[in-house]
């Protein structure tokens, strides 16, 4: 049986169309001390709305605001297919997320979402929402889709048949989800200015963390050691996954974090900012690694440049980004720990 948040819709069918042979524009700009601190490339000819990144590196997945959502290739910076939610329009989407396999990715708009094979570009399933979505979040294979809620609430479905597994429930609007690798855990945050981490087969809230403001950025690293949740504006905790206590309050100048991931070894926690920072982490000694500032093309146009995703690559000294003015960029560092 159907979630009530979601149902079917048989009229409407997403549609991806591929685009081979086509390479973005390329930038080089200047950061830091070097000329090769970062280089820009570009997605899209004007804004985003949304923006991920596989957690390998791989794939960049951007909704752009006048051509519709698109997969890229990083290695070369290649657009490899269009997806939409319909066959006559493009798609204005408000979130997006990978599987952490990356086999899988995740587009929504406020009322509808799409599942897709990032390997054929095909989607795999269409659902409606009479609820507006805020967030989602993808489990490894694509086994177990979480979506955070206008309505106070986030709903966990198997995404292929849209069995209802399990809804969670905040006092305000679920604008934050993340999934733990193990598919036992989930952290939401909240406009109740609280983040949970749940346990998912009892629909138990394991811990409760508590901020100043609305929570708006939510990450969880490999294992659940670590946490991470931040509040519009303010407050950007690391937390012990196991004990739910306070490890570092991370300070600093930047008007507010948008998006957030730890490395795969969970020793690195990398941030992005609304004004166009990035900066990296160390969670065993929590300190500053290094940090970059995404300049803008046109300095007399400096506006689109918040930081919509942030990731690694395979290479320990490349990082990257993806800024609401339609650039991936290229983040290069030699941190040491």
């Amino acid at each position: 049986m159907l979630p009530e948040t979601l149902a079917n819709n048989p009229n409407t069918n997403a549609r991806c169309r591929p685009v081979l042979g086509w390479l973005a524009l390329s930038f080089t700009l200047l950061a830091g001390c070097s000329d090769d601190a970062f280089k820009s490339h570009r997605l899209a000819a004007q804004g985003l709305y949304t923006g991920a990144l596989s957690a390998d590196g791989k794939f960049a997945l951007i909704g752009s605001m006048n051509h519709g959502s698109s997969l890229w290739q990083t290695a070369d910076f290649e657009r490899i297919y269009n997806w939409n939610h319909s066959p006559n329009g493009f798609t204005d989407l408000t979130t997006s997320a990978f599987a952490p396999d990356g086999s899988k990715a995740v587009t929504a708009q406020a009322r509808d979402l799409v599942v897709w094979d990032t390997q054929t570009g095909k989607d795999l399933a269409y659902w409606g929402s009479p609820g507006s979505l805020l967030s989602v979040a993808l489990a490894s294979s694509g086994r177990q889709l979480l979506l955070g809620m206008q309505d106070h609430s986030a709903v966990l479905i198997d995404p292929t048949s849209g069995h209802h597994l399990r809804t969670l429930m905040h006092e305000a609007p679920v604008g934050a989800v993340a999934l733990g690798l193990d598919g036992k855990h989930a952290l939401t945050g909240s406009d109740d200015e609280t983040a949970v981490l749940w346990e998912l087969a009892t629909g138990t809230a394991l811990r409760t963390l508590k901020h100043d403001n609305s929570v708006r950025v939510v990450a969880m690293s490999a294992t659940g050691r670590y946490l991470f949740t931040a509040a519009q504006a303010r407050q950007a905790v690391l937390w012990d996954g196991t004990t739910g206590e306070a490890i570092h309050e991370i300070e600093d100048k930047n008007p507010g974090i948008l998006s957030a991931t730890f490395s795969a070894d969970e020793n690195l926690l990398l941030l992005g900012y609304v004004n166009r920072e990035v900066t990296l982490w160390s969670t065993q000694s929590k300190r500053l690694l290094g940090s970059w500032h995404i300049g803008a093309e046109n300095p007399l146009h400096t506006q689109g440049g918040a930081v919509l995703a942030v990731g690694y690559t395979q290479d320990p000294g490349v990082f990257l980004a993806i800024t609401g003015d339609g650039r991936l960029s290229e983040l290069r560092s030699s941190p040491t720990q």
